[in-house]
């Protein structure tokens, strides 16, 4: 299992694609798929704001889910669009089912953990990244 963020400034539209790519070779059953969001009083969002690369203020948007900064190398668009690609991908029912079957290697509490996981993210990034 894994999280991982999108969304730092050495990061380019093919992160997306290059990050499912090694997951998947590297048998990764589970991850959680968020935008990198600088929150108040981490140097990140001090950086951002110095830079005026913070788009927003509105508090509920800093979710993990929303894009709130100016990427460097990528649109805010692009770099939530990856995101919701790379979650739709990950979680895709072939996906899910191939990985949740192969944890039962690892017994039957893994076996449903994995699948309590995919379960719930396949529904969070359906609802979180619906289209715009």
């Amino acid at each position: 299992m894994s999280s991982l963020a999108f969304g730092f400034d050495q990061d380019t539209s093919d992160i997306f694609a290059t990050t499912l790519k090694k997951l998947n070779e590297w048998n990764v059953d589970s991850t959680g798929a968020n935008i990198l969001t600088p929150l108040p009083g981490m140097a990140l969002f001090t950086r951002l704001q110095q830079e005026e690369r913070i788009l927003t203020y509105d508090w509920d948007e800093y979710d993990l889910y929303h894009v709130v900064f100016e990427p460097m190398k990528m649109t805010t668009e692009e770099l939530y669009h990856g995101t919701r690609w790379f979650a739709r991908q990950f979680f895709s029912a072939p996906s899910s089912i191939a990985k949740v079957f192969s944890t039962l290697r690892l017994g039957f509490d893994s076996f449903l953990a994995i699948l309590e996981h995919h379960i719930t993210s396949r529904l969070i990034y359906r609802h979180t990244f619906s289209p715009r």
